[in-house]
């Protein structure tokens, strides 16, 4: 499979592959990756045959033996990434991104994280931002944090550290991360911007500019 996240996923059963990722391998929730293909499906259902007939066996081996609760090592997401962009183009890719993240925050995944940060904080985008290593822990396991340092009242940068190799040298990936951040702006009621700053995969770090009108 595509992608350098430590252990690869390999051909064998399903009792190997739960296993594996079962042993501190960085990991994402399964639902939330079978929910980039389901939209897709809605919104062009072409575009969602042809990145499904692109997606590496594994891949698509591992997402129909996951669970509705259970998590996929993250190289999973990353070739269903990469399979969007390669046969949709950034721009479509992103618009994608952006929706099912519009549509997780509608789930029970993040639901409840997304209204009691509305509730207690408010639509400030800063505060909201500080949020985000919640959130990114809902999603992710064993792969990584994420973090907001405000550099002014309007602006500041996401950092992710500890990211596996495989996101932070996948530019289509960081990308799509960047794009998804709309929806989070749009939760916020508020008109912003976010963009991929900075990539290191050696040191296994990312940077995403966000600003917003005040």
């Amino acid at each position: 499979m595509r992608g350098a996240c430590g252990s690869r996923l390999q051909r064998g059963g399903a009792r190997d592959d739960r296993e594996r990722v079962s042993a501190k391998q960085p990991r994402i929730f399964a639902g939330f990756v079978r929910s980039s293909l389901d939209t897709l499906d809605r919104i062009d259902a072409a575009l969602g045959a042809r990145v499904r007939a692109k997606l590496a066996p594994e891949t698509a081996r591992a997402l129909a033996e996951a669970s509705s609760v259970s998590y996929v090592p993250v190289e999973v997401d990353v070739d269903v990434t990469e399979c969007l962009f390669a046969e949709a183009g950034s721009e479509r890719g992103c618009e994608v991104m952006r929706e099912n993240l519009e549509l997780t925050f509608e789930s029970p995944l993040l639901s409840a994280l997304v209204s009691g940060g509305l509730r207690l904080l408010g639509r400030s985008p800063a505060r909201l931002l500080g949020w985000s290593a919640k959130f990114w822990g809902q999603l992710y396991r064993d792969a990584g944090t994420m973090a907001f340092e405000a550099d002014g009242p309007s602006s500041g940068h996401l950092r992710l550290t500890g990211l596996p190799a495989c996101i932070a040298a996948s530019r289509p990936y960081l990308l799509g991360m960047a794009a998804s951040l709309g929806a989070a702006f749009e939760a916020m009621g508020v008109d912003g911007e976010a963009s991929v700053a900075a990539a290191d995969p050696a040191a296994g770090t990312a940077s995403i500019r966000v600003s917003w009108k005040a």
